[in-house]
């Protein structure tokens, strides 16, 4: 808050409160950004009047909204929760685009209010020591999970940005604390590497780092299981490969009763016994797999399949 803004909301404050008896003023104002209990994509901001209730005119309310500049979320329209006593706006979206040697950097979006009104006229005083809700902010373009937090920084604080946590009660400036708790919203469980909102989950495929298995899937506890052993087991299960001979693509043909929704896993193997291509999944996509082999040299391959407790092998033969 600039040196002039301060002067200006301090003689309208004394302009507002002229003639009035004034009860004791709130020692400070804290500030407090949660993830709405109602709606999991809004985003809530709080203020907190310390040490005493506050009826007269808010006459000013500035806070940042921070995030990095990798996630690709917005902050939509706000809804004020009293919208014309705290009659809170925001600024543009900007980005510094180099914080602290970080070079992707934050996005910021800043709010503003600046009241005329005394609250108590407008049915919304601020309680004494009570978190009380102000505005309720949506968070918009949010495909995985994005943290979001009210800060005072370097770039809030740089000469003419005038960004900082910033609260005046009738001209007097009450600023007080900004609460540290960031908010994450979207896709923010974390997966099985402990990445949040990876893709990493129960059923996905996985390496146990055993080259005699294959065909790993993460289990509900996220340990990474092979449906296969390597250890050859009784071929139950028929497959048959068309075309065979191959120029590089062919169906692997699995029998048409088979139950499609048991999880699946298959590798092709060349001639020295490496693994050149593999897929698991739980569950059969089809009864026809197509694989690929046309970056692969000539010579003879073989395809190792699982599906459930059943395996089967077949070889193919690459012009």
């Amino acid at each position: 808050m600039s040196v002039l803004n301060k002067l200006l909301l301090t003689a309208t404050g004394l302009v507002l409160c002229m003639g009035m008896t004034r009860a004791q003023d709130p020692s400070s104002v804290d500030i407090d950004l949660r993830q709405s209990t109602v709606d999991p994509a809004r985003l809530e901001v709080y203020v907190r009047s310390n040490g005493a209730f506050f009826e007269e005119v808010l006459s000013g309310l500035t806070f940042t909204i921070r995030w990095v500049t990798t996630s690709p979320a917005t902050l939509g329209t706000r809804v004020n929760a009293c919208p014309a006593g705290i009659a809170i706006s925001p600024t543009t979206q900007v980005t510094n685009p180099d914080v602290n040697g970080n070079p992707s950097g934050f996005n910021y979006r800043s709010y503003n209010a600046f009241g005329t009104s005394l609250l108590i006229d407008e049915g919304c005083p601020l309680p004494q020591d009570t978190w009380f809700l102000v505005t309720t902010i949506p968070v918009e373009n949010n495909p995985g999970c994005t943290e979001f937090q009210i800060v005072n920084d370097d770039f809030t604080s740089s000469p003419g940005n005038a960004r900082d946590f910033f609260v005046s009660l009738g001209g007097i400036e009450k600023t007080g604390v900004i609460e540290p708790t960031a908010v994450s919203i979207g896709a923010c469980a974390p997966d099985c590497l402990g990445v949040p909102g990876g893709s990493a989950i129960p059923g996905t495929p996985c390496d146990d780092g055993n080259p005699d298995t294959f065909g790993e899937t993460y289990g509900v506890d996220c340990n990474c299981v092979a449906i296969n052993t390597g250890v050859a087991e009784p071929l139950s299960l028929v497959l048959s490969a068309s075309p065979n001979p191959t120029n590089g693509m062919f169906t692997l043909l699995l029998p048409s009763p088979l139950a499609r929704d048991r999880a699946f896993a298959y590798r092709v193997t060349n001639a020295s016994g490496k693994v050149v291509h593999r897929m698991a999944g739980p569950s059969l996509p089809s009864n026809a797999l197509a694989i690929d082999l046309s970056t692969q040299p000539s010579g003879v391959y073989v395809v190792d399949l699982v599906v459930g407790g059943e395996q089967a092998t077949s070889r193919i033969v690459k012009r």
